[in-house]
């Protein structure tokens, strides 16, 4: 019975998979290293606010809980909830703090290349990262793909990964940190915030009675 293996489980089970470890501990790095003695050295902006580093750390920080913590594998073993809980972690809550702290001079360098201008002018307008963003979410929850992210850890991560880029790219054009790549006008951000969850609600719904 699932309710008894749940009842058995321990939220003091978290898992040390050096991957996420190592993943982790790159993403948080590179940011401080460049807020900090990269910043300094090549003089590549002004200081970044304690506030907005913290929102970025606190983004860190969710990612370890949805991916290390029991959560990921109550969602994996026993309760869908939870499996959607991680999921929203992931899509809902990290890629906003990520924005919110990334001061605009740090993303600036990757915009040298015209082509890659290109391209991020392009995914970031409002239709191209919805579209982007469902697109994943119905991809992975084809029901070979959906069960093959289960059983192959691989596959799980890039799925994650996927997830996570998508999510960065839909939540754009309401938390841009970079003029270059602008946020919708403050009408077009409401329209958006109420298309993209309802889009995505009725996509889930299909998905899951299908």
């Amino acid at each position: 019975m699932i309710i008894l293996q749940v009842a058995d489980f321990s939220w003091a089970q978290w898992h040390a998979h050096p991957s996420i470890i190592l993943g982790l501990l790159a993403f948080g790095g590179a940011y401080m290293l460049g807020v900090g003695p990269l910043r300094q050295r090549f003089q590549l902006g002004p200081c970044v606010e304690g506030w907005r580093v913290s929102v970025f750390l606190l983004g860190v920080v969710v990612l370890m809980v949805a991916l290390l913590s029991p959560i990921h594998d109550l969602g994996e073993r026993y309760l869908f909830s939870f499996h959607m809980l991680q999921h929203m972690l992931l899509m809902l809550v990290f890629p906003p703090l990520v924005l919110i702290g990334t001061p605009p001079w740090l993303l600036r360098p990757l915009l040298r290349s015209p082509v890659v201008r290109k391209v991020a002018s392009f995914v970031t307008r409002p239709v191209a990262a919805f579209l982007i963003f469902d697109a994943v979410l119905v991809f992975w929850h084809v029901p070979g793909l959906y069960d093959l992210a289960l059983r192959e850890r691989n596959i799980h991560i890039l799925e994650h990964i996927t997830f996570m880029g998508a999510a960065v790219l839909m939540w754009w054009p309401v938390l841009s940190p970079m003029p270059e790549l602008p946020r919708a006008p403050y009408i077009g951000q409401m329209a958006y915030l109420f298309l993209v969850p309802t889009v995505s609600a009725i996509l889930g719904a299909f998905i899951t009675f299908s």
